[in-house]
């Protein structure tokens, strides 16, 4: 995990190193972008550890799908080009029951990850569904296919590491990360315990009122 840290702030120094060169304003430009994202994602990384390090405090609170999706739109908002990530609104959805920040985080390593290793012209997609008593959150990209075969041990490096400890923060808040089935790319699915709220909710059973004496009565 440090490793891996410290490979991303390479990258950013490396970067800042062309950057400052003599280059056409396009390439600046995709150059910034990439340090934006980097960045970003590095710390991501590192805010993920949070709540698999602290694990006697419950940050756990009822927050609307909408709005996971929402914070995640705008944090990315200069670090990914707008053709190449498309985030769903969500704003059908129940609430869930998950540490807001963690999630935001989680999202933030993956799409950026994604992005990194998706070509130039590719678009990520952040969708959103209920399932059930879950919600799912897929980022789905046309990248090369993750290989998850050794999903544990010091070895884990890139996307893979990013979906293991992703997967280990969820399940922190009752949730789990899984990789969906697609025939290109890859669908990483968080599954979000829906708040207990929402499916008393959705579950309750309509009344059928009962007609009054003051009711019309039929001809």
């Amino acid at each position: 995990m440090v490793h891996e840290i410290a490979n991303l702030l390479a990258a950013i120094r490396m970067s800042g190193h062309f950057l400052a060169s003599n280059l056409p304003a396009a390439e600046r430009a995709a150059l910034a972008r990439d340090i934006e994202r980097l960045t970003c994602q590095s710390g991501a990384l590192l805010g993920q550890l949070r709540p698999l390090l602290d694990e006697t405090t419950d940050h756990r609170a009822n927050v609307s799908a909408a709005s996971l999706l929402a914070g995640l739109a705008a944090a990315l908002e200069g670090a990914i080009a707008p053709e190449r990530l498309r985030v769903a609104k969500g704003r059908t959805l129940p609430e869930v029951r998950v540490d807001a920040d963690a999630i935001h985080q989680v999202l933030i390593a993956l799409v950026t990850a994604a992005t990194g290793d998706s070509a130039a012209t590719a678009a990520v997609r952040v969708t959103a569904r209920r399932d059930g008593g879950r919600v799912i959150l897929s980022v789905i990209d046309e990248a090369k296919k993750l290989e998850l075969a050794h999903e544990s041990g010091s070895s884990l490096r890139g996307r893979e590491l990013s979906f293991v400890l992703a997967d280990a923060v969820l399940r922190t808040m009752g949730g789990r990360v899984k990789l969906g089935n697609r025939r290109r790319g890859n669908q990483i699915e968080l599954w979000l315990p829906v708040a207990r709220t929402s499916i008393a909710a959705t579950s309750r059973p309509v009344k059928r009122r009962r007609a009054g004496r003051d009711a019309p009565r039929r001809p």
